[in-house]
């Protein structure tokens, strides 16, 4: 029942009876959740299918950041470089925009210099040193040219990008996951689902998600939010 909720959220079916709906006929061309589809469809309509395709691939992927305590020092720098002052949705997209970035370069100097002068420079070595998931960041490509070929064959240009708007990103997050929205509390503590019936305070974990209370940010929209007592909000964004 909680997946016919979702997807009546998302447009995707009508109810009573239950038929796709012509949104929800377009979400079946990409293979992802139903959430991530109805993000991919709007980005086509606010353009930024670039910006909102790599997000999602990454998000397809997992987790780019290593977590090991023994990584901790350099995963927290590496945090700090990306950062963006919009939430973990736009770091991670800096993240594997740079990873994109590093891949052209060595097989740019592949071409031109050999192997040889390319080694210092390979996208593995760059993630070791900057802490994070080559396998991971790999297989986000992966799925990127997959998601940027299918918008292609349903007539969409995968190139559109927002540019520096990045409220534009934000609004399309928007639609895919209305239940993950949530709203500071008068007391700044925490947060609180602004759709649906949870009322449970929202607790901020360590690191990014929680500079996110320093900076006060009025709403947010969290990737995912775990069933818990005291949730935590993962991969927050202002």
């Amino acid at each position: 029942m909680q997946a016919v909720v979702e997807l009546l959220r998302l447009d995707a079916i009508t109810a009573k009876p239950f038929r796709l709906t012509e949104l929800g006929k377009r979400m079946q061309h990409y293979p992802m959740i139903p959430s991530r589809s109805r993000i991919l469809l709007e980005s086509f309509k606010s353009g930024c299918p670039s910006e909102i395709i790599d997000i999602l691939s990454l998000q397809e992927a997992g987790n780019p950041i290593l977590e090991s305590a023994s990584l901790r020092e350099k995963a927290e720098k590496a945090k700090a470089t990306f950062k963006h002052r919009d939430g973990d949705h736009l770091t991670y997209l800096a993240i594997f925009r740079a990873f994109i970035e590093q891949q052209n370069q060595h097989k740019a100097l592949l071409l031109q210099d050999g192997r040889s002068a390319a080694n210092g420079s390979s996208p593995t070595a760059w993630c070791k040193d900057n802490a994070l998931n080559f396998r991971v960041l790999k297989e986000a490509m992966q799925i990127r040219n997959q998601l940027r070929q299918l918008a292609e064959q349903q007539g969409h240009d995968p190139n559109i990008s927002a540019g520096e708007d990045t409220d534009r990103v934000l609004k399309c997050m928007l639609h895919g996951l209305p239940l993950n929205t949530a709203r500071i509390q008068p007391d700044k503590r925490g947060y609180r689902q602004i759709v649906g019936s949870r009322v449970s305070l929202l607790c901020l974990e360590e690191g990014s998600s929680k500079s996110l209370l320093g900076h006060q940010n009025s709403s947010i929209i969290g990737h995912g939010l775990p069933q818990s007592t005291d949730d935590h909000v993962r991969r927050n964004c202002e």
